[in-house]
């Protein structure tokens, strides 16, 4: 929502096809539930369509038919992995070739993911580094406003991460 500046109610719409996703699976706020196979991004969006036209509006049906045609998402729940797990030894993402916003979109959820699961791990007490993220032509993010970038600009060291940061641009 904060990636593409949804108005409140395409936000309420997406947060309920999201729950929606999840009860479906059968997860539910008991926690017996949360060892299931979490949905995907395709179940989300099936639960988004099936909802009347009046609850969506066309800018959050251009976002998640252009994020579905993309397939940036995998498929098999079975197959994902957390964030912080993710970035174990180097990782590259290639992001060229796609459009701005959907750039925009998929780093700022990464790095709010990764900021979240962070906290939710042991401060290092040391801060030692632990784990690096280069983000290259950053200032972009930084001018759309990326809350996750700005998270671990501020709480990173906390958790041993290390952030390099280049731009093109002053």
């Amino acid at each position: 929502a904060r990636a593409y500046h949804l108005s409140s109610l395409q936000k309420s719409t997406l947060v309920q096809s999201v729950v929606a996703a999840y009860a479906a699976k059968g997860i539910t706020a008991d926690p017996l539930t949360w060892d299931l196979s979490a949905p995907t991004f395709e179940d989300v969006y099936a639960e988004y369509s099936a909802r009347p036209q009046s609850q969506r509006g066309e800018d959050l049906d251009h976002i998640m038919e252009n994020l579905t045609l993309l397939d940036l998402f995998d498929s098999e729940a079975s197959e994902d992995t957390t964030v912080y797990d993710l970035i174990r030894g180097p990782v590259v993402m290639d992001m060229s070739g796609y459009p701005e916003t959907v750039k925009h979109f998929t780093l700022s959820l990464l790095l709010e993911l990764l900021l979240a699961q962070m906290q939710s791990q042991k401060r290092s007490l040391g801060r030692d580094l632990q784990k690096m993220v280069l983000i290259d032509n950053a200032d972009s993010l930084l001018r759309a406003g990326c809350p996750g970038l700005e998270g671990l600009l501020t709480q990173g060291r906390e958790f041993g991460l290390g952030l390099l940061l280049s731009a093109h641009s002053l």
